[in-house]
């Protein structure tokens, strides 16, 4: 069992909407690949949660969201 814990971000790129990132988005892609039973907690802004999390999800890794205070941006 893998445990992946981090901080989701908002990716910001000219021309594009904000897009989930951070450790623990791509660590759930390289999840994806290696087809082995793992969890992912993560945190954001609660006002971030329904723009970010979705993308996460939809990579198939089990996921557990913890409200935070802010969400950096990169």
């Amino acid at each position: 069992m893998i445990a992946l814990i981090g901080n989701l971000s908002r990716d910001l790129r000219p021309g594009a909407e904000p897009a989930a990132g951070g450790g623990p988005y791509h660590g759930a892609r390289a999840l994806r690949r290696l087809r082995v039973p793992a969890r992912i907690v993560v945190r954001c802004a609660v006002a971030d949660r329904d723009a970010l999390l979705p993308s996460l999800i939809r990579l198939g890794t089990p996921v557990r969201y913890v409200a935070g205070e802010q969400t950096a941006s990169f």
